[in-house]
Order: structure tokens, then sequence, then C-alpha cells
């Protein structure tokens, strides 16, 4: 009922009166009262204009359940929702889902923080800012290989990295710190965790989780991290940014991506975006130091690097570490 509410006063070209209200979907003017005073409790700027009715006059850029199922229903997204205000670990709370109320259908969780964030390696993910976007997307991967699995956090990136730019007009392209790391302006802004659970029984991925921070507005100002750590704003957030369209955005891109899986045009799209091509780079492998210029990828998602002697070497991402510091920019 409250969607209907919100999605009819999104598209009143004038106010409208309770009754009025009341009328069109067959409840109450208290019904129709109380959901208009938990929208305004949802940050819906929502004026009562003596003897008119009621006026939508701005919406929340901050995630909110009620927006986000009208825009993923009007996207034709089939997936389950879940939004909080504060949680451990999306990802976590994810698994804890999934072992609850195992399910066929796609579900996100979203929070706008999170206390024990982490990113690849078991590195901690800095949660605490000034605003921030936390999300998981839990789904069931379908025909495909258990070795090329690892290609989703390529896939999430590209998807992310489009999502953010439709959502809202930036000065600079998002671009790609492989393999993990959203980067704008030189600096970190965001990072994915993806994590599988497995059937005991058979040893499937019975499902895959792609967990993803983002830094919306932070900073980092006379702090450790001020050479390295970045958001999309500094400051205020505009309100043309609607945290529910991004992640609808996100969300098409990623289905697109993903029923043509196999095409493997992300890829492509991915090193489009690579952040550090053609750059001369340190980076460690299973403990070890090593240098060399980075020349791109290769089509199963591995970084290729020609070392000091003209070879080219293909390097996984669960063996090597490239430091983030080393792609700021000059």
């Amino acid at each position: 009922m409250i969607q209907d509410i919100l999605q009819t006063l999104q598209t009143a070209k004038e106010p409208l009166s309770g009754q009025a209200l009341a009328d069109m979907l067959g409840v109450s003017r208290t019904t129709i009262w109380k959901h208009i005073e938990n929208l305004r409790k949802e940050g819906y700027q929502i004026t009562s204009l003596a003897g008119q009715g009621y006026l939508l006059t701005a919406s929340p850029h901050r995630s909110n359940l009620h927006e986000l199922q009208q825009l993923t229903r009007e996207g034709n997204l089939s997936i389950a929702i879940q939004i909080h205000d504060e949680v451990t670990s999306t990802n976590d709370l994810m698994k804890q889902t999934i072992l609850n109320q195992y399910r066929n259908q796609p579900q996100l969780i979203v929070a706008h923080r999170q206390t024990q964030g982490r990113g690849r390696q078991g590195r901690t993910f800095h949660s605490q800012i000034q605003e921030g976007l936390y999300f998981s997307l839990g789904f069931q991967p379908q025909g495909i290989p258990l070795e090329d699995l690892h290609l989703y956090t390529l896939l999430a990136g590209v998807a992310m990295a489009e999502a953010i730019e439709a959502t809202y007009p930036l000065p600079e392209s998002i671009q790609l710190k492989w393999v993990n790391d959203l980067f704008y302006q030189g600096k970190k802004i965001g990072g994915i965790l993806s994590e599988s659970v497995m059937s005991l029984e058979d040893s499937q991925v019975m499902y895959i989780i792609i967990g993803i921070g983002l830094n919306i507005a932070a900073d980092f100002t006379d702090s450790p991290m001020e050479q390295v750590a970045g958001s999309l704003f500094t400051e205020d957030v505009p309100e043309a940014f609607n945290q529910n369209k991004l992640l609808t955005h996100f969300l098409e891109r990623f289905d697109v991506y993903n029923q043509n899986f196999q095409g493997r045009t992300f890829i492509q799209n991915y090193q489009e975006r690579l952040l550090g091509r053609g750059k001369w780079l340190s980076y460690e492998m299973d403990g070890q130091s090593y240098e060399g210029e980075l020349i791109g990828m290769n089509s199963h998602g591995q970084l290729l690097m020609r070392n000091q002697i003209n070879q080219v070497v293909q390097l996984d991402s669960h063996r090597i570490h490239l430091g983030s510091n080393q792609f700021k920019e000059d």
C-alpha cells in the first residue's frame, strides 16, 4: 500500500487530497495519513497544502525499501530486498539469510553503515565515514563453470562503475584497479568482495555473494588514509544523487552482463577502465616483491605484466597484491 501511495504522489502533477488518495486506492483517509507519516519519517518531504492536499516536494537520496522495490519492479528485476541502518557485514548477513531461508530468487542486502566490513585477503574495509553505501548481492550461478566464477568480481566492478556514471554526471570516469577496487580521481572509493556458499554434499557452489562498499561522502584530510582513500563527493551529497537509482542501475547492468556471461563483454569494458595500464608497478606474489609494466588483461581475467626481461607474466588475483598508493594521481 505504501508503495502505491508513493508512486501516486510521484506521478501527480498537482496536490492530492487525503480523500482523493483514499478513493483511488480503496482505503480510509486514516490509512492514507498513517502511510504519509511513515514516508515522512523515511525522509520524503511531503507538504500538506490547506484545501488542496499532499504534494511530494523531495525524495531522500539514501536507500529505502519502498522506492527501491518500486524501481526494481519497474525494471522487471525479481529480487528480495533487505535494508538496514547498520550491520556488522552485509556479506555475513547474506550468508545467514541464505542458510536460514534458502531460495532461488536473488537477494539484495543494503546497509548505510557496517561495523566489521572486510576486503580481499581479510583486510579491513573502512566503513565509518560521513556517508557510505554497503550492499551484498546473492544469487545462484546458472551453468557457469567453477573455474570462471572468479570473473564475477570483474563483472561487478564494471556494472558498479557504469551504474555510478548513469546515476550522476561526474567530471571524470570511474576507473578499476585490478581486481576489486573502484577508483575516482586517483583515489580508492570502493571495494568488492566476492564469496561463495558451497554444498558439502556435492561440493557445488550454491550461491555467489558479491559485496560492495562505496564511499559516497567523506573527508580523509589529516587521516592516515589521506593519500589513498577518496569518495564520490567530499562534503554534501547532491540532491540529484539517489542511492535507490544507483542500486537499480547496478542490478540492471549486472543482470545484462550475467545473462551474456559467456560472451564476456565485461572483460573488454573492464580493460577500458583498467587503472595503471602502461605504468611500471610493484606487486607482491606469494610473499615476494616484483616489478613490471601493466599491459592489460586476458580473457580469463588474469593481469598481464611485462617484467624486466621483457617476458609477459600472467597473474591470478588470489596470489598477488597491488598496493593502492602507487596509483595516486601526481
